[in-house]
């Protein structure tokens, strides 16, 4: 499924792309929604940096189809393959995914975090 913003189905649209029947386009999701795609997806392609980063703690492959990414620890980590638009490194990084597996991280926080800065916050409400 391939959850297609306003601004990128107006660009294929110009393209005028044929043989594209094997997406599925869907509308843009809500963000629950869209958690729970990833989640069970078997491997995400993607130009966002959010992306990266919720596809590492989802344990979910990520490749990345951009030339630079500001989310380095999931390459470090091998949760991400950072590919360009190269057609050849694409498939090789599907492949490198096909035959090893990733798994969840915390590389980008524990969730301790939030959890402390929602304490202050409600003990700022409760004053």
């Amino acid at each position: 499924m391939f959850p297609v913003h306003p601004r990128t189905e107006n660009i294929i649209k110009k393209l005028n792309l044929k043989n594209l029947d094997f997406v599925k386009f869907v509308k843009p999701l809500e963000f629950l929604d869209f958690l729970s795609l990833m989640k069970n997806s078997k491997i995400i392609f993607t130009d966002s940096g959010g992306i990266q980063e919720e596809s590492s703690l989802l344990g979910v492959p990520c490749i990345t189809i951009r030339t630079t990414t500001e989310r380095q620890l999931s390459i470090k980590y091998k949760s991400n393959i950072l590919t360009g638009y190269s057609y050849e490194k694409i498939l090789k990084a599907v492949t490198y995914f096909s035959n090893n597996k990733v798994n969840t991280s915390n590389i980008f926080g524990d969730g301790k975090v939030s959890a402390r800065i929602f304490k202050i916050i409600k003990n700022l409400y409760k004053n």
